[in-house]
């Protein structure tokens, strides 16, 4: 794993960040990951409007990067799905399917129950999914089993900064978790989801 630091950071739309890309020299191929889930190879170079993060090709496959402005600086571990809270908290899951915190120095396992997919909450809490199609929320010292609609099966899981959680089912519905535990059916299909800081779910149909 990778992180980049420096005081200024710029956001860029992952399709200006591929165009960006493209025009830095470099010597390492990247993939960046973009927002229609595919993934393009790009030369790697820091770049201090360059902020994201990026799967390397099969040579380094699975390890996680960050880049802030300069440069990109591995962390220790390997993973299959990172995310982060709106309080910083940064989680993975491991190459053996168990979730990881990062601590400011290493990552610390956190519990045993493996997972294919990882969102967090504003509060630092993660969401998983399950290879079985289970959906989990990390309380406290264990994790905590959600409900779903009848027949569902979660196939992914977004949670923004302002709470709300949304799944993607295998059978490619969209679903959202209410504030009583409830689940509202949103229109369109898709197999994988994510949700902005106001609430706004993003999704990939295929």
């Amino acid at each position: 794993m990778t992180s980049l630091e420096s005081s200024h950071q710029y956001q860029e739309s992952n399709y200006e960040l591929a165009q960006l890309a493209e025009k830095i020299p470099a010597t390492t191929a990247h993939r960046v990951k973009l927002a229609s889930h595919s993934t393009k190879t790009v030369k790697t170079t820091s770049h201090k409007k360059m902020s994201t993060t990026i799967r390397t090709t099969k040579h380094t496959s699975q390890r996680c990067f960050s880049l802030k402005a300069i440069e990109w600086k591995r962390r220790a571990g390997s993973a299959t799905d990172i995310a982060v809270g709106a309080d910083d908290a940064i989680w993975i899951v491991g190459t053996n399917g168990i979730p990881f915190r990062w601590n400011g120095k290493s990552w610390s396992q956190i519990g045993s129950k493996a997972a294919t997919r990882i969102s967090v909450q504003p509060d630092g809490r993660p969401w998983i999914v399950t290879a079985a199609g289970e959906l989990y929320r990390w309380h406290c010292v264990y994790w905590q089993r959600i409900g779903l609609p009848s027949g569902v099966k979660a196939q992914d899981v977004g949670a923004g900064a302002n709470g709300d959680v949304v799944i993607t089912s295998t059978h490619e519905g969209i679903y959202k978790f209410g504030k009583k535990g409830e689940w509202t059916k949103l229109p369109g299909a898709a197999v994988r989801v994510s949700v902005g800081p106001k609430g706004q779910v993003w999704v990939v149909n295929k």
